[in-house]
């Protein structure tokens, strides 16, 4: 094993040494520590616990950002699912007391690295120290968690806590933030509007919105397992009632916006190429336009979705698509055949209606500039629950909006 290159810098007291094999996950990123006090065994009932988990993933960024954990922290196991899930590297981290005692690292594992510490410390104040950045989701007086974070802050490291009595105590909170922890709001709107990384969305009527700039992308209900998710796990879902087994619209649009990618897919699409389908519709021709379709028991246009400027969707490759029969299709280049639809003479629904377009590969949402995205849902309830996962206005599609 090599001494490591490391951010810690000759003030950190943790940290004797900091070994690794190769440690590429932390070299030029922004490691991120996500940290807890001991968590209890209902987690189901750790109002805004996983909110705050969720926020930060859906802020983090695959090609500069890692997380940081070490086996047996509070975290640990929903850091790594975290990274499974966004595609985040995940560097783990052995904490040793002893040099003598340091594991064996595989040959070709670049994400695993030791730490040994000075005596008496634990993984919380190593990776304190470790990290570039810092979330506190919950914090008790007179910890591990405690100590770790006040000799952070004593540094001047960046610090964010989230604020909440359900999960910090508010005396406990003001000290912290006294000693230049940043505050992080998760339900306040008025306290969100002063986060300058994550305001709330601005909430539009669809008549506030001219439609003709935006191509749409409405979310049906899932059908069978997540893309994720095994079929075992999916029924294990519904046997133990998972809130993973909500799959309506609102669930789909959640999970859109939290991994921050549209899904391509080749479901009823000729020729093998998987595509991301979007229509030239206003919102005012979406609701309109919407049929209960028996033979395929679904709506041909759901009220949730996202709305891309199409200007922007034309520079990823997006094209209408091409509607026509068999010789349509023989005539086209392979590289025309992704943008082609059938389109049956006698066939007893048009589905040209739907003006669509289409982009080969999925649709990263993170990388849509700010002013270039929307978010659509039917009622004013739905915009509350859907908007902090959005960083677009959201547009409630019914009156409900002017309330």
């Amino acid at each position: 094993m090599k001494q490591a290159d490391s951010n810690l810098g000759s003030e950190s007291a943790s940290i004797v040494r900091l070994l690794d094999r190769r440690c590429d996950l932390m070299r030029a990123r922004n490691t991120i520590f996500v940290a807890s006090s001991r968590l209890p065994q209902k987690l189901d009932g750790i109002p805004g616990f996983f909110d705050g988990l969720l926020k930060l993933a859906t802020q983090l960024d695959p090609q500069t950002d890692s997380l940081l954990t070490a086996a047996g922290t509070a975290c640990d196991v929903f850091v790594r699912r975290i990274g499974q899930l966004f595609q985040i590297p995940v560097v783990s981290v052995s904490v040793v007391g002893d040099e003598s005692k340091v594991p064996a690292v595989a040959e070709g594992e670049s994400n695993e690295i030791v730490a040994v510490a000075a005596a008496g410390l634990k993984a919380d104040d190593v990776l304190a120290d470790m990290a570039n950045q810092m979330l506190v989701l919950s914090i008790r007086r007179n910890g591990n968690l405690h100590r770790a974070v006040e000799s952070r802050l004593s540094r001047g490291k960046a610090t964010r806590l989230i604020v909440s009595s359900a999960l910090t105590k508010k005396k406990l909170s003001n000290e912290l933030l006294d000693q230049g922890a940043t505050g992080w709001y998760l339900f306040d709107a008025a306290a969100q509007q002063n986060q300058n990384d994550h305001p709330m969305p601005m909430v539009l009527s669809a008549d506030e919105v001219d439609g003709g700039e935006f191509l749409l992308h409405w979310t049906r209900r899932r059908v069978g397992p997540w893309p994720d998710q095994s079929e075992s796990e999916f029924v294990d879902d519904l046997i133990f009632r998972s809130p993973r087994k909500d799959h309506r619209e609102l669930a789909v649009l959640r999970r859109i916006l939290a991994t921050g990618k549209i899904l391509s897919s080749n479901h009823l699409i000729r020729g093998d190429r998987s595509v991301t389908c979007f229509s030239d519709l206003t919102f005012g021709q979406l609701q309109n336009r919407r049929v209960f379709r028996p033979h395929l028991s679904r709506w041909d246009f759901e009220p949730f979705g996202v709305a891309i400027r199409k200007s922007w969707l034309k520079e990823q490759g997006a094209r209408p698509v091409t509607y026509g029969d068999e010789p349509v299709w023989e005539s086209l280049a392979a590289k025309d055949q992704p943008f082609f639809q059938l389109k049956h003479e006698t066939a007893k629904v048009d589905w040209s209606i739907e003006n669509e377009w289409r982009v080969v590969g999925d649709v990263d949402l993170k990388q849509v500039p700010p002013d270039a995205g929307l978010v659509f849902v039917p009622t004013l309830e739905d915009a509350r629950e859907i908007g902090l996962l959005s960083r677009w206005p959201v547009v409630v599609l019914s009156e409900e909006a002017d309330a």
